[in-house]
Parts: C-alpha cells; structure tokens; sequence
C-alpha cells in the first residue's frame, strides 16, 4: 500500500498544473546630504562675479597680444600693457565679463 502511494505521489507531480504566482513590491528612496541651496533670485546676485587677473590675461593672450604686463585695476577694468606686431598698446579688460573693452597705443 505504502508503494501505491509513493507511485502515486510521483504520478501526480508530473500533471500540468497551472501555476499561480502573487507578488507585489513598493518602495521609494529619498537622499538629503548637507543643507539646499537656493540659485541667486537676481542678476545683481550674478554680477559680483569677476574674473581674476589671470583670466583677464588670457583673455589679452588670445587676441594676439604678447609680452603682457599687468598694470592697474580701474572702474570695474583691468588694465595691461602688451605688444602687437611692432606696436605697444594699453589694454581694458571688463573684470566682470573678461571681454577686452578698449586698445589704444601706450
């Protein structure tokens, strides 16, 4: 009897039966390192930017000039001496956007 059973128990685990399988997953991350910084609400904000020395260099560089010397900062400009070709020339840097504003010969 304890045979007919085995075989039996073997049998019906051949069968096709229709599996059914449930599953249901939910989840959410969420990270805060350090504080949230805002962006700045106005230009004026933007506009404290400058560029330094160095850049307003390269700047000058760029253009072609070579021999650049730094001189004085004035009014919101950097100013250089620096030679093109054969000419001297006095040199305006915004400080705030890094655009030469004026050549004029020294």
């Amino acid at each position: 009897m304890l045979r007919i059973a085995i075989v039996l128990g073997c049998w019906l685990s051949f069968l096709a039966v229709p599996a059914v399988a449930q599953s249901s997953a939910s989840f959410s991350v969420g990270v805060t390192i350090g504080k949230k910084v805002k962006p700045p609400k106005s230009a004026a904000a933007v506009s404290k930017l400058s560029y330094t020395w160095g850049a307003a260099a390269i700047s000058v560089s760029e253009a072609g000039f070579r021999n650049i010397m730094r001189q004085t900062q004035d009014g919101g400009f950097y100013w250089f001496t620096a030679r093109k070709g054969e000419g001297q020339f006095r040199i305006a840097v915004s400080a705030r956007t890094g655009a030469i504003v004026k050549v004029m010969p020294a």
